[in-house]
């Protein structure tokens, strides 16, 4: 009788956690919820959430990390074959996930030595900071090697201000569509104005900090 009750619980988290839930408000708490009472079950979830280009960026790269992290070949193989097909940002969070152990990592490695994956997805701190403890001989020399010729990361996010300055410059401020872009993409993490959660810093303010 336990065991159903927990299938059932699981089972309504599962559908708490979709894209579609009839209560948005509760979507990160039922998938955190359903990652402690069913980390099977999540699986399917967050490669549907990872493989939604409309979904939330924070959300679908939580999803790719988590995913990333499965060693069963079934995910495993899935991982690899996604790696090369999806944004840099999402590239990061699987590679988060994959450069925890010995045969992750290698499969990363050889992915982007071969040209499959950007070499910038091992500027990442965290992927710099796993790759050498990942157990795999020789990783963080390799990685050395493949980013050695980049620019830093704070010089590219420097480019990326300055061409969105450029951009910004011809365009006139609508304040309709900045909400609604707030309430799709960052309200599930942040707060403004007593609007949205609070599992990221509050943002009000944010345009007099430092």
């Amino acid at each position: 009788a336990e065991r159903r009750r927990v299938g059932e619980t699981a089972d309504e988290l599962a559908r708490l956690s979709a894209i579609d839930t009839p209560f948005p408000a509760l979507r990160i708490a039922a998938i955190q919820a359903l990652l402690a009472v069913n980390p099977e079950q999540v699986v399917p979830v967050f490669f549907a959430i990872l493989e939604d280009e409309h979904d939330l960026p924070a959300l679908r790269q939580f999803a790719a990390e988590k995913l990333g992290n499965r060693t069963d070949p079934v995910s495993r193989e899935k991982v690899l074959e996604l790696l090369p097909r999806v944004s840099q940002m999402m590239a990061v969070g699987l590679a988060r996930g994959l450069a925890i152990d010995s045969e992750g990592a290698e499969a990363l490695i050889g992915l982007i030595e071969q040209g499959k994956v950007p070499r910038q997805v091992l500027q990442d701190r965290k992927v710099q900071r796993l790759l050498p403890i990942s157990g795999l001989p020789g990783a963080e020399s390799r990685m050395k090697a493949l980013i050695a010729d980049l620019p830093s990361v704070d010089e590219s996010i420097q480019r990326s201000i300055d061409a969105q300055r450029l951009a910004f410059q011809d365009g006139q401020p609508d304040l309709n569509h900045g909400a609604a872009i707030f309430n799709k993409t960052c309200a599930a993490c942040h707060r403004l104005e007593n609007l949205g959660e609070k599992i990221g810093p509050e943002l009000d303010g944010v345009g007099q900090r430092g």
